[in-house]
């Protein structure tokens, strides 16, 4: 496939899914390495847990929180926000390199 045959929704999707899941397994590895450190004594937060599950990358909408109106019998709340860690830029590598070779030959 050349490169020109790569269409740019193609491309955002393979990113977004790539990053969700990088996002998953590295909190799935946050847990598991986080019980790890439980039992050998290192504590739930240790080291190794902190790279796969602290944030590198954090922009939101107030902070994390959305921002909520209340009307009494409707409430909206509106937010946003966008967070990677090492898993999820990991994820998304993976992801363009499963982009590269699928598709049409």
């Amino acid at each position: 496939m050349s490169r020109s045959n790569i269409s740019p929704s193609r491309l955002i999707v393979f990113l977004f899914l790539g990053l969700l899941f990088g996002g998953i397994f590295g909190e799935t590895l946050g847990l598991v390495f986080g019980k790890i450190g439980e039992a050998t004594g290192a504590g739930f937060f240790n080291n190794i847990r902190g790279v796969f599950v602290n944030w590198w990358f954090d922009i939101g909408v107030g902070d994390s929180k959305p921002i909520t109106i209340d009307l009494y019998m409707i409430k909206f709340a509106f937010g946003f926000a966008f967070r990677m860690n090492t898993a999820s830029i990991i994820g998304a590598g993976v992801a363009l390199y499963m982009m590269k070779w699928s598709g049409d030959r």
